[in-house]
């Protein structure tokens, strides 16, 4: 008769190492079991995934906190475009008369654009939800948005004003952030119009609040929101929510 085959089952232990060998292995085949099932599961895949992307999300706001985001042609954002800047438009040189400060900021749009706020200002002490709203890709990275962006519709063009009386000390066309202008309000304060199709003013201009300074446009920051400005206040060259300095109502 053959010799019965040999099995952890049915091998009679001979010594405490013999009995642990046995115990462990049939840990093994149980937890392999247990696996096994749990991967059979419906739900285990959705539910690996969004504890995945919860933890992807977590990350990325953390690691965001810690990069500051800025316009400043001098940090050397990614560029993510190829094309050649577009030619600022000539225009006449600005009347050489005094700059007389304005006292209460206006929106910088012309008065009665039915423009809305389509990114919002990056707040640390925000919700997840809102934090989300107001990032910025660039590049395939992700950055905190250091100021506004507003839109009638994505599609409407409309005049971008100054907010208040100031110096023109930039106007060009960045490959990143499109048309900008930045404003010296002498007092500390600089605003910055981004993302516009046409410039109206140069480097030097003296202009009062409400001046035109150029269009709304589209920028490959902000190329997801159709024609748009983007729009940035900065006290002492820290950026600033600028609905804490706009008048409530446009």
């Amino acid at each position: 008769m053959d010799k019965e085959r040999e099995s952890p089952l049915n091998r009679p232990a001979t010594d405490g190492a013999d009995q642990g060998g046995a115990g462990d292995e049939g840990k093994a085949l149980r937890l392999r079991r247990w696996l096994g099932g749990l991967i059979a599961r419906k739900w285990f895949f959705p539910a690996l995934y969004l504890a995945a992307a919860a933890f992807i999300l977590s990350f990325i706001f953390w690691y965001q906190s810690t990069k500051p985001y800025t316009m400043d042609k001098d940090q050397g954002l990614p560029a993510v475009s190829d094309r050649e800047p577009q030619a600022v438009l000539e225009v006449p040189a600005a009347d050489d008369v005094p700059v007389t400060k304005a006292k209460t900021p206006i929106w910088p749009v012309a008065h009665g654009t039915p423009v809305k706020i389509v990114r919002p200002f990056y707040n640390d002490e925000a919700s997840a939800e809102e934090r989300a709203k107001a990032l910025v890709e660039v590049a395939q990275s992700y950055y905190p948005n250091t100021g506004i962006d507003l839109a009638v519709d994505g599609k409407t063009p409309f005049d971008v004003v100054a907010v208040m009386d100031g110096t023109v000390t930039r106007a060009d066309v960045d490959p990143v952030v499109g048309g900008v202008v930045w404003v010296d309000h002498g007092d500390g304060t600089r605003t910055t119009y981004a993302s516009l199709g046409a410039i109206r003013v140069k480097e030097g201009d003296a202009v009062r609040q409400g001046d035109v300074l150029g269009t709304a446009g589209t920028s490959p920051m902000g190329k997801d929101l159709g024609l748009h400005l983007h729009f940035e206040v900065l006290r002492d060259g820290r950026p600033v929510d600028p609905l804490t300095v706009l008048p409530s109502q446009n």
